[in-house]
């Protein structure tokens, strides 16, 4: 891209036309000047002859005419006067005696040129008149005075040698002018203008991407003069610019932290690489992943240590590829890679599984070890997609699908994936508005003794009727706690059951009741005071209410978790830990946290009596603990009668019962006798 076009020919015209104009109106104006300043000279001159034209006649005549007038000789004062009749100069003369008689005198008649005849006026002034007084000198030597002479010259020939003096000058001064003139605009215009105009198109052919490519030339003869320098100070800005420029972009396109390429980067890159691709028999990988648990990091060694985790893997990144392939971050512990020039989809999962595997090694810095894992989503061109947000989309789908298969996967795209993620798009909507206009509701599942007799308690279910068919929670609870939506629900439970335990304290008995809480709702700081501001406003007793949290999200964040869980071992609420056994295998929890109620997951009960080892162990721990032990999904009866035999403490599952709505809970479980349970209607 070069810099904006002007109209270059109408701008050149115009400058050297106001340049030569200009030149002519000061030369001629200058000259005009010199002319006036020389013609006041010659009016000055002109005064100044005239003034001894007269005084010499004056000389010249005053003695003859002096003998005259003492003689009183009109005829010889005649004599005396008409030399000067003859002269052109002269306009009149005049001879009197000391009584102020004519003795002689004439007037030559004004020619037709009365603008000479003014202006010869004008130049001579007083200096067109003179007089001498006639005197005679007696033989004593007394001087007396006789009578006088005046001479009055004529101006208008002075008037019209002064015109043509003029005209002369003025054009002659105007002709020189104008040839100076002309030389000087043809001479600024060479050597001025002209140089000018080559520097201004070279500034206009400049790449305004790469100002220093074609620098502007210095025109012939300047090397060493001002508009020398002034290339030299235009090349040099253009430097600046370019430099700036580069600068620029690198701080518009590349990350501020790991120095690798942002998302316009990345744009720009995998178009290009996309544009090669286009008409080959290669694709092009986009690899999309982020790293587990990176808040967690965050959280615990500070923001500082996160930022070196992340400068640490992008090198590693940037080690696992060839140099024509990207690099770069989204953003936040999200990274993208382009791979460039593939033969197939075995290429891209070998470059894949050496990036997990590099990610995988220990990070050391400033004495920590920092173990990192990541997933990895695949997007192949052409197949899933021929732009920049088709592609990452399809990368971020297949990542999250990664995810969720465990850590240290790869996986590619695939039409499948998006028909979920669509579904799932549709599911959350739907989770909104059912949350939003009241669509859930609360089944209840009885908690009896092993034996079956006594009703110890319920569990409440939170359930999902949507147009008239039941969503499993196994489909949307996992959705609501990858979306946040499992807040407001777990609220709406609580507000729910503890409403259900008002009712029936106030018209069966006391029954409590356990529900599910998500590591989201311990990740609250406020969540004990809400459970008791709930327990206090239905006037519902602390130790009716059991919480229930899984084991997996117990581990997430231990600490956090114990916290909550023994500032509502002091409000009175009972703690549960649900699927015991599917989680981690350290125990050690189990001492130190405020556990009343050990749950036995229903995977382990389903194998009973033959596969027993699990769940045998986990009633022991019960009891070496002092906690109660209850097994979930009890379907038989030989299960509840190998659970009696080995003491585990209560049931709960199809055998009692199913999770059943609270009207029909009610009808089942507690308007019959509050000493034992049947096992049907």
């Amino acid at each position: 891209m070069t810099l904006r076009r002007g109209r270059r020919g109408v701008r050149s015209g115009r400058l050297a036309l106001r340049q030569a104009v200009i030149v002519m109106v000061m030369t001629c104006f200058i000259s005009l000047l010199i002319c006036v300043g020389e013609l006041l000279v010659v009016a000055s001159h002109e005064r100044a002859n005239s003034a001894n034209q007269i005084a010499e006649l004056l000389n010249m005549e005053t003695e003859s005419a002096s003998v005259a007038v003492w003689n009183l000789d009109d005829g010889l004062a005649n004599h005396v006067l008409s030399g000067l009749r003859g002269l052109g100069e002269v306009e009149s003369a005049t001879i009197t005696d000391d009584t102020d008689t004519v003795r002689a005198s004439f007037n030559n008649p004004v020619a037709a040129n009365k603008i000479a005849f003014a202006l010869g006026r004008v130049l001579l002034g007083d200096a067109a008149n003179g007089s001498r007084a006639l005197s005679y000198t007696d033989s004593l030597g007394r001087v007396s005075t006789i009578g006088a002479f005046k001479i009055t010259l004529n101006p208008q020939t002075v008037g019209e040698n002064f015109i043509a003096y003029a005209l002369t000058t003025l054009f002659g001064n105007l002709l020189r002018s104008m040839l100076v003139g002309f030389v000087l605009a043809w001479s600024i215009n060479r050597f001025l203008a002209r140089p000018i105009i080559a520097i201004s198109k070279a500034i206009q052919d400049v790449d305004a991407e790469r100002p220093t490519v074609l620098p502007v030339p210095i025109p012939i003869g300047h090397q060493d003069d001002e508009l020398g320098l002034l290339v030299e100070g235009i090349n040099s800005a253009l430097g600046l610019l370019q430099h700036e420029q580069e600068r620029l972009r690198h701080l518009a396109t590349s990350d501020g932290l790991t120095g690798l390429p942002n998302r316009a980067l990345l744009i720009e890159r995998l178009e290009r690489a996309l544009e090669r691709a286009a008409g080959t028999e290669f694709q092009v990988g986009i690899l999309f992943l982020d790293l587990d648990r990176f808040k967690h990091v965050n959280d615990t060694l500070g923001h500082s240590h996160g930022d070196f985790l992340l400068q640490a893997v992008a090198r590693r990144l940037v080690s696992c590829v060839k140099a024509q392939d990207t690099v770069g971050r989204l953003g936040g512990d999200e990274f993208m890679i382009v791979l460039e020039d593939v033969a197939g989809k075995a290429q891209v999962a070998g470059v894949a599984s050496r990036i997990i595997q590099a990610i995988g090694r220990i990070f050391d810095f400033e004495g920590y070890s920092v173990h990192a894992s990541t997933a990895i989503g695949i997007a192949m061109y052409p197949d899933d997609g021929t732009d920049f947000e088709t592609l990452l989309r399809a990368a971020d789908t297949a990542m999250y699908s990664a995810k969720a298969e465990g850590t240290g996967r790869l996986q590619f795209f695939s039409q499948e994936m998006t028909e979920r993620a669509q579904r799932q798009v549709s599911m959350e909507a739907n989770l909104r508005h059912a949350l939003e206009y009241g669509q859930l509701t609360l089944h209840y599942q009885p908690k009896v003794d092993i034996d079956g007799l006594t009703l110890k308690g319920v569990e409440a279910l939170v359930r999902w009727e949507h147009k008239g068919q039941q969503i499993a929670p196994a489909q949307f609870i996992p959705l609501a706690e990858e979306t946040g939506l499992i807040l407001p629900i777990s609220a709406w439970v609580l507000e729910n059951a503890c409403a259900t335990l008002s009712r029936w304290q106030s018209q069966f008995r006391p029954v409590p009741v356990a529900i599910n809480l998500s590591s989201r709702d311990f990740a609250d700081p406020d969540l004990p005071k809400r459970i008791a501001a709930a327990l206090e406003r239905h006037q519902v007793a602390p130790e009716l209410l059991e919480i229930e949290i899984t084991e997996t999200s117990l581990m997430s964040n231990v600490e956090q978790c114990a916290i909550a869980l023994s500032q509502l071992r002091e409000i009175g609420v009972r703690i549960a830990i649900d699927d015991f056994g599917t989680g981690y295998s350290s125990l050690s929890y189990l001492r130190h946290l405020p556990i009343d109620v050990l749950k036995i997951d229903r995977s382990f009960i389903g194998g009973l009596p033959d596969e027993s080892v699990i769940a045998s162990l986990v009633i022991s721990l019960g009891k070496k603990f002092g906690l109660v032990t209850i097994a979930e999904g009890v379907e038989t009866e030989l299960q509840r009668a190998w659970l009696s035999t080995e003491q585990c403490d209560q049931m709960q599952g199809w055998l009692t019962a199913p999770a059943l709505p609270r009207i029909e809970f009610e009808q089942r479980f507690l308007r019959r006798s509050s000493k034992s349970v049947s096992q049907g209607d």
